[in-house]
């Protein structure tokens, strides 16, 4: 949470501004967006996911922001906004959910023309590479749930993209952009790591694949768990990249 409006503050967000939150997921962003704007603000969080919208809809009416922080639901290649509206366009471990660069590049795109002339866009989201030994388990973890994921016959939407590409992309559109890199000492607690390895292993014990493949994948899982320590697994720096015309 802290994490969150940590970022909320370097984007100079104020009372007055008119800001999308792109792909919002749990809509914890918008709350603390919602939260520093005031009554002539509006934050707009918008999530393709019914799941998730639901769950940033419920957020917003619980902690009484719902006058000013609006969720809907759409696909951000059609953002249901008009041309020059907003001030400012945040995502906060947006861009890593989007597999496809053409993809991302089309929803820029359609970002940049619900921003007012002077307005920006400000993206925050995972360092594609570990720099130490902690954050080394946060990149194994989704290089084996890939695998779990496709026994599942599932997809799991996660690309750690090199900032040089979405610098690339952005300065396309005709933005100047400033890339840092941004530490922090954010973890995945070892009880959600638990319940997450716990609730895969239950998936693969009902899934219709042959019981050595069953037992691979399940001895993976849990050699993995056992490799990590008490605190969870560390969440590598950020990556903030701010595009202003």
């Amino acid at each position: 949470m802290e994490d969150r409006k940590r970022f909320v503050d370097i984007a100079k967000i104020t009372e007055e501004s008119k800001v999308l939150d792109a792909g919002t997921g749990d809509g914890f962003f918008a709350l603390w967006i919602a939260r520093r704007i005031g009554r002539s603000g509006s934050v707009i969080a918008i999530d393709i996911s019914s799941e998730y919208v639901g769950k940033a809809h419920e957020l917003s009416k619980k902690e009484s922001v719902s006058d000013c922080m609006h969720v809907i639901r759409s696909d951000l290649r059609w953002i249901p906004v008009r041309e020059n509206a907003l001030d400012v366009a945040a995502s906060y471990h947006f861009v890593s959910s989007i597999n496809v660069p053409s993809a991302l590049a089309e929803i820029f795109s359609q970002i940049k023309g619900t921003l007012k002339k002077d307005g920006r866009i400000i993206t925050v989201d995972y360092h594609p590479k570990p720099r130490s030994k902690e954050e080394f388990f946060f990149f194994r973890r989704f290089a084996l749930y890939r695998r779990v994921y496709k026994a599942l016959g599932k997809s799991l939407h996660v690309t750690f993209f090199a900032p040089e590409e979405i610098r690339s992309m952005l300065e396309k559109l005709g933005f100047r952009t400033s890339i840092d890199v941004i530490e922090r000492n954010v973890w995945m607690p070892r009880n959600a790591l638990d319940i997450e390895i716990r609730d895969l292993i239950q998936e693969i014990n009902k899934v219709s694949i042959s019981k050595r493949a069953k037992t691979i994948l399940v001895t993976k899982l849990t050699d993995f768990s056992g490799e990590i320590g008490k605190k969870g697994i560390k969440y590598p720096a950020a990556i903030l990249i701010i595009a202003e015309p």
